[in-house]
């Protein structure tokens, strides 16, 4: 696989989280924080630098890693890849829960 903006799309992006949600919603209820928490986890947006790279680029959370962990939210990052990383998981992961809040929404109404 090579790193271009082909295969790493605003689209792309968007289908993915829209993706992780719905499948979030198959899930037992008990086991849909572990399940969005693994997809988001191993997911190549997150775990491959250039992927967090362009999550940071297609997120409407790029900073949910402050609001999550604070003025810590780096600590321990090494390289400017971790830092994109960590950021990244946190935006993705923040991205899906708001993805799954409005398919829960829509299965309610």
């Amino acid at each position: 696989m090579t790193n271009n903006d082909d295969e790493f799309t605003f689209q792309e992006y968007w289908a993915n989280v829209r993706s992780i949600a719905k499948e979030a919603m198959e899930q037992d209820e008990d086991a849909r924080d572990d399940f969005i928490h693994e997809s988001v986890d191993g997911s190549r947006w997150v775990f491959l630098h250039y992927g967090a790279r362009k999550t940071l680029e297609h997120s409407t959370n790029d900073e949910a890693v402050f609001e999550e962990l604070g003025a810590e939210a780096f600590q321990g990052c090494n390289t400017l890849g971790e830092v994109n990383v960590r950021a990244a998981y946190f935006a993705l992961r923040a991205d899906v829960a708001k993805a799954f809040a409005e398919l829960l929404d829509g299965a309610k109404a």
